[in-house]
């Protein structure tokens, strides 16, 4: 027993002695830290791509959405004689606002919009057009297409791409302008013009289209939207005209004579159309007293019309008989050519035994002749009234 009790305090003192040499005892042991949980990665929000927020364009996809009701930039262009006098607001469709254009008088619409003010000096940056174009029948779905026409340069150029609707699951469709890459240029009236150029509709027994504009694009080349002021009316250009029948006296039974072309500047012609005698498609016979030839056309100046003669016994005058518009609109987009303009310039009333050849020519700029239309002038009525 003594050598069992002498043992156990042997241990205690080898024991007592350890713990001194390791610096002894704390009397309250440290608490276990608590377990940290690792770190959740959370996912960094995209930026919301429909956001009007901020002035940077890299966070948009659309430059016009119509959800601020605005629609002053676009206006109904009415001078093409083939346009209808649509009307324009903005409604509910297709889960947000759009554009509606109402067909008035079947009827092509032609819808412009006045970019050079929507985007200012941006506009130069612009790579491609887009927009979500949408159309209704009554009684069903009918197929339509049309043209995206683009003013473009110092000189007012037009370039187009098409668009179309030919299938119902495709309604709504995009309707995509890639010819205006760097072709726009700040503060020369560069427009856009929506055109419709078929609807089949009115064959399928559906009525005229009714169309929907939404989500206009501005794209830059990085494929971002460039943000447009919505704030601004549409201001045309020179030379853009729409029913615009200013200065004009009236003419009846008037008629289209079918003739139409484009000039590149430099005083050329849009418009040259032989004699009949010379197997061309012009009649001379039909210049007679009273007669008025009213020119449809755009460009930076007016035009001119010229007769030209080269049969034996034309006065000299003839030859080239310059002829200068006795009246245009204020819009410069409609000129009228008078009888006694044409006697005077061309030094005789014999049209038809000298007039060898009818032209429509620019004054130096780039001239496009939409139409151009004959009829007995009325001087005591305005253009207006008397179609």
């Amino acid at each position: 027993m003594k050598t069992k009790r002498l043992t156990a305090l042997l241990l205690v003192g080898i024991l007592v002695f350890s713990l001194t040499a390791c610096g002894g005892v704390e009397e309250t042991a440290a608490p276990a830290p608590e377990a940290t949980p690792a770190p959740t990665t959370q996912p960094t929000p995209e930026p919301d791509s429909d956001s009007d927020s901020g002035s940077d364009s890299e966070t948009r996809k659309v430059s016009i959405d119509f959800e601020d009701g605005r629609m002053g930039f676009a206006v109904v262009y009415t001078m093409p004689p083939n346009a209808d006098p649509s009307e324009l607001d903005i409604v509910e469709w297709n889960g947000s606002k759009a554009l509606r254009i109402t067909n008035v008088a079947g009827q092509l619409p032609y819808i412009a919009f006045d970019i050079n003010r929507l985007l200012g000096s941006r506009i130069e940056e612009v790579t491609s057009i887009e927009m979500t174009v949408g159309v209704e029948h009554q009684g069903g779905f009918s197929a339509v297409s049309g043209k995206l026409i683009s003013w473009v340069g110092e000189d007012l150029e037009e370039i187009s791409d098409t668009w179309s609707i030919f299938l119902q699951r495709v309604n709504p469709n995009k309707a995509v302008s890639t010819s205006v890459d760097g072709r726009f240029v700040a503060g020369a009236d560069n427009i856009l013009i929506f055109q419709m150029t078929t609807d089949n509709g009115p064959s399928e027994g559906r009525g005229h289209a009714t169309l929907y504009i939404d989500d206009i694009s501005f794209l830059d080349s990085d494929g971002n939207a460039l943000i447009a002021a919505t704030i601004f009316d549409f201001i045309g250009p020179y030379g853009f005209g729409g029913a615009d029948y200013s200065n004009l006296i009236g003419v009846t039974d008037e008629v289209d004579l079918g003739f139409s072309g484009k000039s590149g500047g430099g005083w050329g012609q849009a418009v040259a159309v032989e004699a009949i005698q010379n197997e061309g498609t012009f009649d001379p016979a039909i210049l007679t007293p009273d007669c008025v030839i009213t020119v449809f056309f755009t460009s930076r100046t007016v035009p001119e019309m010229i007769l030209q003669s080269w049969t034996s016994g034309a006065p000299m005058s003839a030859g080239w008989a310059k002829i200068d518009p006795t009246y245009v609109n204020d819009s410069a987009s409609i000129a009228q050519f008078t009888y006694e303009a044409m006697v005077d310039a061309f030094g005789t009333a014999d049209f038809t035994s000298f007039v060898d050849k009818f032209y429509v020519g620019d004054t130096g700029t780039e001239l496009e002749v939409i139409a151009v239309k004959i009829g007995t002038g009325l001087p005591d009525q305005s253009y207006g009234d008397s179609n």
